[in-house]
């Protein structure tokens, strides 16, 4: 697939790009070598690769659920000057 300068001047309108003429250039040229080189990716035999869910073959690894946090929190709760049945009080700030 070749890029022509329709196909650059929409993919610069939709990537919300202020290039001058001279970077649109640039740009073109790096394009098809991009859309060149996924062509070639295409043409690549997989029929005999298997699909994966995730890059890591272990898998997602688990940690334990901790609950430090949760306990420093509930003394500083306890410590504050509002707290009272179970919530803080603050002042009001809406009238």
């Amino acid at each position: 697939m070749a890029l022509d300068k329709d196909h650059m001047i929409k993919i610069i309108k939709l990537a919300r790009l202020a290039l001058k003429e001279s970077e649109l250039i640039s740009l073109e040229a790096d394009l098809q070598k991009i859309v060149k080189f996924v062509e070639q990716l295409s043409e690549v035999d997989i029929s005999e690769v298997e699909p994966m869910l995730h890059a890591q073959e272990d898998g997602l690894i688990m940690q334990e659920d901790d609950t430090p946090h949760e306990v420093i929190g509930l003394k500083a709760l306890l410590s504050s000057r509002g707290f009272e049945d179970g919530l803080i009080r603050v002042p009001r700030i809406i009238e």
